[in-house]
């Protein structure tokens, strides 16, 4: 049906309550207009054909009382006509929620079973994410290596505590007062969402830094756009592996990043980064399977992330196997949120036997919700 101007009003709809929506309008931009009296056209519609059944949601609501049955509407015109090839002619046709579902599936069930298929097809969550790998790196470093600074950093996709999106000023963060050797990040976006202008996060701050890098996805959508942890590194990677966390007791999917790197003058140096959901139960779980899979490992290994936890299972778990950098230092300061330095310690920074803390640090940085946490180490 091609009309120039127009909006459906409903004429009737029997409620639950025995209320009705007599004289409310339904633009085309869905936005609910009471008009109490007369006709209702003040938006532009085309190809009204099929839009009747599919604004008229099984789940309308009005002051909290739900549609048992709906009403068809009327095709309001200036000169107050409705054509659509003889359907309307102005009546009002009243049907159960069984015959809008069944209308709804022989309009739109092609579509459906096409939009389906093609999830199925793009779509893999079965089989794992894979890791994305690469290097901006330019040149290698040439002074010995005597020690090795890390960091671990929750971005938040590069959003403030004051709401703003500035992935800049997360850069800035990652390299100062100095560019660690090794940074995992967690909540980084890939061409995830609008909330970050579908950016690839990765490969900007890898380029601006100059370093190589892998990342691990745990969340992914159809278009190759992804959400997880990162590890970014002055040092070449050889080996990345994304470990896909199990679902039990889970609200959102979880992962954890290996990456074995390279470091010059020292040898292969496992280092690991996560991001624990907010089920203490879950969390537990997870530090087993994480525990699990770095015992295996061969060589000193690093844990960098933000767990969720500050006094509970997972984290007396995990100080049964590594050493909180924090541990020796008199800097027990809080990460979470950023704007309170008495906030949460729950970013923090493990390490096995092999590896010597020299100096543990919270930066007092605000381009997050969290603060970066960093901690130098040298080689035993």
């Amino acid at each position: 049906m091609d009309l120039a101007r127009g909006t459906y009003r409903v004429d009737e709809y029997h409620l639950l309550g025995g209320k009705n929506l007599k004289g409310y309008c339904l633009p085309l931009s869905g936005i609910w207009t009471t008009y109490s009296t007369g006709s209702c056209y003040s938006h532009p519609v085309e190809q009204l054909g099929q839009l009747i059944l599919i604004k008229v949601f099984l789940t309308l609501r009005q002051g909290g009382v739900w549609a048992k049955s709906f009403a068809f509407v009327n095709c309001v015109l200036p000169d107050n006509s409705c054509r659509e090839k003889g359907r309307f002619h102005g009546k009002n046709e009243t049907y159960t929620v069984r015959e809008v579902v069944w209308l709804l599936w022989r309009k739109l069930g092609v579509t459906i079973i096409v939009l389906f298929l093609l999830s199925a097809c793009l779509h893999k969550p079965d089989e794992g994410h894979p890791v994305l790998s690469g290097s901006y790196c330019t040149q290698q470093p040439t002074v010995p290596v005597s020690s090795i600074l890390v960091m671990t950093y929750n971005i938040n996709y590069g959003r403030s505590m004051d709401g703003s999106l500035d992935l800049g000023a997360t850069g800035k963060v990652l390299s100062t007062p100095e560019l660690p050797d090794i940074i995992g990040l967690q909540e980084v976006d890939v061409r995830y969402a609008r909330r970050s202008l579908v950016e690839n996060q990765l490969s900007t701050l890898a380029e601006g830094l100059g370093m190589h890098y892998a990342y691990g996805p745990a969340l992914s959508k159809l278009w190759n756009g992804y959400f997880g942890n990162a590890i970014l590194s002055k040092y070449p990677i050889v080996e990345a592996y994304n470990n896909r966390l199990s679902k039990q007791f889970t609200d959102e999917d979880r992962a954890f990043l290996h990456v074995v790197v390279d470091v010059p003058d020292v040898g292969l140096l496992n280092v690991v980064v996560t991001h624990l959901g907010l089920n203490a139960k879950e969390r537990t779980l997870h530090v087993q399977q994480i525990l699990a899979y770095t015992r295996q490992l061969s060589g000193p290994v690093i844990l960098l992330g933000d767990w969720n936890a500050e006094k509970e299972e997972s984290i007396h778990l995990l100080e049964q196997h590594y050493t909180d950098a924090a541990s020796q230092f008199e800097r027990d300061y809080g990460t979470f949120p950023s704007s309170s330095a008495k906030g949460a310690r729950i970013d923090r920074i493990y390490h096995s036997k092999q590896l010597l803390a020299l100096d543990y640090q919270v930066l007092m940085e605000q381009a997050s919700d969290h603060r970066p946490v960093v901690a130098r180490f040298e080689f035993k």
